[in-house]
């Protein structure tokens, strides 16, 4: 997971862990939930908006799998 490195694809870091927890370190971002962004848009959410969402998952996916 350390290597993959993609811009639709979180950081992953490190791992600690304790005798009550697993701790993951990765990279921050901002801007929220994908989910929320749509529900929150003001304009309406298009087939191609769609599609360009879609294509980026696919990529990532494509990637992890390469």
């Amino acid at each position: 997971m350390q290597r993959l490195d993609h811009p639709n694809i979180v950081k992953y870091f490190e791992t600690y862990d304790d005798l009550k927890y697993i701790y993951l370190c990765m990279e921050l971002c901002q801007g929220g939930e994908l989910f929320d962004h749509v529900i929150k848009s003001k304009e309406p959410l298009t087939e191609k908006k769609c599609a360009e969402y879609f294509l980026k998952l696919v990529k990532a996916l494509e990637h992890c799998h390469s």
